[in-house]
């Protein structure tokens, strides 16, 4: 216990040796923190990095984000790790409203952003239906509804697919996502799956 105990201690030392040394690198002095993004919007089931910036006293930034401890006000909304490698990494939980804070804990500085967290309610795909003729080319669209209305185009964001692509294919290359070719006469389902809450959207397409 004594041997655990003293590997703590040395490890507290260490810590504030770096930090200090860190501060002393860079101005010597923080004067403020700053978190951003400063107001964020994500969907449940998703993750976004947030980033503590230390402003030292000669006017010198640095990312000061494993350095702060990491806080979330409203839980049920979002978590928000403390974890090595991870510091910032917010996870939204549920639909809601939460503030994200770093505190420099040394220093005794602080700085926060508004999280809010929105349920998708709906993925649309157009032309909903579409036609085609055999060798021409179609554009999908998908777009998400988010609580409490707002649409977000993700054509380029989701995975696309077709039930039958011997009827007609759909590209999921950089340049041409959302984009689809008629390869013969028949029916085939165009799809577009987001592969972080797997809601899907379909259109039908006919080739005469």
């Amino acid at each position: 216990m004594k041997t655990f105990r003293s590997y703590i201690l040395v490890f507290a030392v260490l810590l504030a040796a770096s930090l200090g040394l860190m501060s002393c690198l860079h101005g010597g002095t923080i004067s403020s923190i700053t978190v951003t993004p400063v107001n964020a919007t994500m969907a449940t089931g998703t993750t976004l990095q947030f980033i503590a910036t230390a402003r030292f006293s000669d006017g010198t930034t640095l990312n000061w984000s494993s350095a702060v401890d990491w806080t979330s006000s409203e839980t049920q909304v979002a978590l928000v790790s403390n974890v090595t490698g991870s510091n910032g990494f917010a996870t939204s939980v549920a639909a809601g409203t939460t503030i994200i804070t770093a505190t420099d804990l040394t220093n005794k500085l602080s700085a926060s952003a508004t999280l809010v967290v929105n349920n998708i309610q709906s993925l649309t795909v157009t032309p909903d239906p579409a036609s085609l003729t055999i060798g021409a080319n179609q554009q999908f669209t998908a777009t998400e509804t988010f609580t409490p209305g707002t649409v977000l185009d993700v054509t380029t964001l989701v995975f696309w697919s077709s039930s039958n692509p011997g009827v007609a294919t759909i590209s999921n290359t950089s340049g041409t996502i959302g984009l689809a070719n008629a390869v013969a006469a028949g029916t085939t389902s165009i799809t577009a799956t987001d592969l972080v809450t797997n809601i899907t959207g379909s259109t039908t397409l006919t080739v005469p």
